[in-house]
């Protein structure tokens, strides 16, 4: 896992962590514009904990100045 961890790290700019937390937050994002669902509906489609977990998430992402693929 070790190994996985590294080349993805490297590969990415960011540990899977890190990834899974910014494509929930893009996803969030997209279906804020595109939804009429509530944002606690949105969180829990994305796998967030709660709006909150949401709210830190995209202020920690907005420093993420480009997406990885």
């Amino acid at each position: 896992m070790a190994h996985f961890s590294r080349v993805f790290k490297q590969l990415t700019g960011m540990d899977v962590t890190e990834y899974v937390v910014f494509k929930r937050v893009i996803l969030a994002k997209e279906l804020l514009v595109r939804s009429d669902d509530s944002i606690k509906t949105i969180c829990e489609k994305c796998g967030m904990e709660s709006e909150s977990y949401y709210i830190a998430a995209t202020q920690e992402g907005a420093e993420v100045s480009s997406a990885p693929s």
